[in-house]
């Protein structure tokens, strides 16, 4: 699903991923290029079986189209579509940031240099 739709997971669960030592989020958030929204919020309902638990919100980011909530269980995914054709547009527009955490199927960015993950960093 991920490649197909070109989407990526980011924020706490992907910084999960990456550092395993870090908890567990209790959501995971996936963003979506514009366009692809739909394909992934069809194949979590349909394939996955989540359940939408509030209606699809717009937060008036200029990065983010549109996001989605959904449940299954104690488990809830975020669905979030760029305003753009890339995935990651909204990632920085989300925390005013450049810095981001996200997994792609043939990429991945870390927001924490090695040094600072072993928290051997100087600030």
């Amino acid at each position: 699903m991920l490649r197909m739709s070109r989407a990526v997971v980011a924020g706490l669960g992907a910084l999960h991923i990456l550092f395993p030592a870090y908890p567990c989020p209790p959501f995971l958030e996936i963003f979506t290029p514009i366009h692809e929204y739909d394909e992934v919020l069809n194949f979590l309902r349909y394939c996955e079986h989540l359940t939408p638990a509030r209606p699809p919100t717009m937060p008036g980011n200029r990065g983010v189209r549109r996001v989605a909530y959904l449940t299954k269980g104690s488990s809830a995914v975020f669905v979030i579509e760029a305003s753009v054709d890339f995935a990651t547009y909204s990632l920085p527009s989300e925390w005013n940031s450049t810095l981001a955490n996200y997994i792609g199927v043939y990429e991945y960015q870390s927001a924490y240099p090695d040094l600072t993950a072993a928290g051997r960093a100087l600030v």
